[in-house]
């Protein structure tokens, strides 16, 4: 019986830390760069590929909520005329909204990393699992939809602006190559398929956690609050005194 209470008091802790443990996926400075195939029903065979880039760049304050820029460009007519200014992204506790530059448009919910298994999102996709995955030194969440996977601090492995994989059937398949910030990549494609991080307690997390996790501008996750140099804090970049 004591045995079974500390397995559920243990595994009981560490979700309580999990969910203290969260990496914001909106900073400044912070890159998707992924691969968009297009088909036509003219030529269904012979897709058309490029690669096009979506990123975070400064913010704006709407009514008295403040957004991040989301910008998109195609890599390969990089310049200030092909930059897109699509929408505005917010990130509060474990959820990303996005709304359109009308200040009277709705906010719509562009991810939930606090689901769990067997619960939908948005009415379009049902969990299948979740674990922690290690990338780059960080410990992250993994939610498996399926056929689209998320990942706390990066997002979905289709495309940032994409978490719902294929559901849209426009035609056009998105594929996230990495994810970087203030250019050092921090998660690829690869990666979404990476082991789980695990321990001896039914699979559970061996994420480390602290009140206020600090992480360095790679998203790697800090010991201690370094005294020197920028890093990251409760989503914000801030400078070591």
């Amino acid at each position: 019986m004591r045995k079974i209470l500390f397995i559920i008091i243990a595994l009981t802790a560490v979700l309580h830390a999990t969910a203290q443990s969260y990496l914001p996926i909106l900073q400044d400075g912070k890159e998707w760069l992924f691969q968009l195939e297009m088909r036509s029903y003219e030529a269904p065979y012979s897709p058309v590929t490029k690669q096009l880039r979506e990123w975070i760049d400064g913010d704006t304050i709407v009514g008295d909520v403040r957004y991040w820029k989301h910008y998109r460009e195609d890599v390969a007519y990089q310049s200030t005329e092909t930059q897109t200014y699509r929408q505005l992204l917010r990130e509060d506790g474990q959820k990303v909204y996005a709304k359109s530059m009308d200040n009277e448009a709705e906010e719509t919910l562009l991810y939930d990393f606090g689901i769990g298994v067997g619960e939908r999102f948005n009415d379009l996709l049902t969990v299948d699992g979740t674990d922690v995955v290690c990338a780059y030194g960080s410990n992250l969440k993994r939610i498996d939809f399926g056929q689209v996977k998320w990942v706390e601090g990066v997002g979905s492995s289709h495309s940032l602006s994409n978490p719902y994989g294929q559901m849209l059937s426009d035609g056009i398949t998105r594929r996230l190559l990495e994810c970087r910030v203030d250019g050092q990549c921090i998660f690829t494609q690869q990666d979404f398929l990476n082991a789980p991080v695990v321990t001896g307690i039914n699979g559970a997390s061996t994420i480390r956690h602290d009140k206020q996790p600090i992480f360095d501008l790679q998203g790697r996750r800090l010991p201690q609050q370094p005294q020197r140099g920028m890093f990251i804090k409760d989503g914000k970049k801030v400078m070591g005194r």
